[in-house]
């Protein structure tokens, strides 16, 4: 009884991060978009779906984030929010991936700090709120990361996770 308790003990820690990263992420969310997400959702996200996932306009299109994006803003319309939806979620999956990844790596107390420092980067939140593809692309390549890893050593013979995660994420690149 007592192993389990310590066992399931970084629970609570790590949903208070995970809270804290969604307040982080979603607070003020919905401001008004800056000039490079408004090229981003006229030259891309508002394409009809055929030309989306057929055309590619810039080196900096993100084709993954810019379907997915379409799919926000025709489900929930076109919105602040649900433009930049994605990019937030993707913000605060990064920081769940990102303790799974140092717990392969260190003990559960680094990767509870590792989660925490990614909680509360400046520069992580600030993109997370951004109608961009970067936290989308960090989520994509930090699992890849955990899967081959996973891979390498043996904890996971099957290589299909890393295989279709490395493929989204360079459809996302």
């Amino acid at each position: 009884m007592n192993f389990e308790r310590k066992d399931s003990s970084y629970v609570l820690p790590l949903c208070v991060i995970i809270a804290l990263a969604v307040i982080l992420r979603f607070y003020e969310v919905n401001n008004n978009l800056w000039f490079d997400e408004i090229w981003t959702l006229i030259e891309t996200v508002r394409l009809p779906f055929i030309e989306l996932i057929t055309s590619y306009k810039s080196n900096n299109n993100h084709p993954l984030y810019s379907l997915l994006s379409h799919l926000m803003i025709t489900v929930l319309g076109e919105s602040s929010f649900s433009f930049r939806l994605i990019s937030a979620l993707a913000g605060v999956v990064s920081v769940a991936v990102i303790y799974l990844l140092s717990r392969e790596f260190g003990s559960r107390r680094e990767a509870l700090a590792a989660a925490l420092l990614l909680a509360t980067s400046y520069h992580h939140v600030f993109h997370s709120q951004q109608a961009r593809g970067y936290t989308l692309l960090l989520v994509l390549l930090t699992l890849s990361t955990l899967f081959l890893y996973r891979a390498i050593t043996a904890k996971e013979r099957n290589t299909k996770n890393f295989t279709r995660i490395i493929h989204k994420g360079c459809r996302a690149a």
